[in-house]
């Protein structure tokens, strides 16, 4: 990182401009070495434009400003992985983490303020073993989880057959943050587990 001093109070009345010309010449350098960080800098047709953009991690959310956007960074960890993430932070204070993600078999993904989480569940289909089981989500959502979907696995070397999992809610079509409780039924033992798939912020 380069340090980009520069001289304030120059140039000074009453003062000789020979006196404060090294002071001035300093201040030009130092004015086209930082435009430079990220830009196109002068003489250039594209000059201003970003040629990308480097964030210093915030060690804290910034204050809102009414009516003000804000982007920022900030290293944060999530599901045990500590990285630097991206947020934006509206005028009344919304904070959107739009960064982040376990790119697994298991994983999640943030989309602008809502998270995508997928898996899959080993699973029986039949008898006790598949009534009103949980399976935890790869992260917790902070505030809600909207929808839950599953899809059965079969083994194709077993003669064909149907099968579902249904989402269990206790009488509230919204499943819990962590976790969500399922039941699965087969007529045929070539089911073996399913995947899922779940949309929250």
């Amino acid at each position: 990182m380069s340090l980009f001093p520069f001289n304030t109070g120059i140039p000074a009345s009453g003062d000789n401009p020979s006196v404060d010309q090294p002071g001035m010449l300093q201040n030009n350098v130092s004015t086209n070495g930082i435009i430079g960080v990220d830009h196109n800098t002068f003489n250039n047709n594209l000059g201003g434009y970003h040629t990308d953009i480097h964030m210093d991690p915030q060690g804290s959310v910034p204050p809102a400003i009414a009516g003000i956007g804000q982007l920022f960074a900030q290293i944060v960890t999530v599901a045990s992985v500590t990285d630097t993430q991206l947020f934006f932070e509206t005028g009344t204070g919304v904070l959107n983490q739009l960064t982040g993600s376990k790119q697994a078999f298991n994983g999640f993904a943030y989309l602008g303020n809502i998270i995508l989480q997928w898996g899959f569940v080993n699973a029986s289909f039949s008898g006790a073993s598949s009534q009103n089981q949980t399976t935890s989500f790869n992260l917790t959502f902070p505030n809600n989880c909207f929808i839950v979907l599953t899809t059965p696995y079969y083994d194709p070397n077993f003669p064909s057959g149907v099968a579902s999992v249904s989402i269990l809610s206790n009488n509230n079509p919204e499943p819990p943050t962590n976790q969500f409780t399922w039941t699965a039924n087969s007529n045929s033992s070539q089911y073996t587990g399913f995947y899922w798939f779940s949309v929250g912020n």
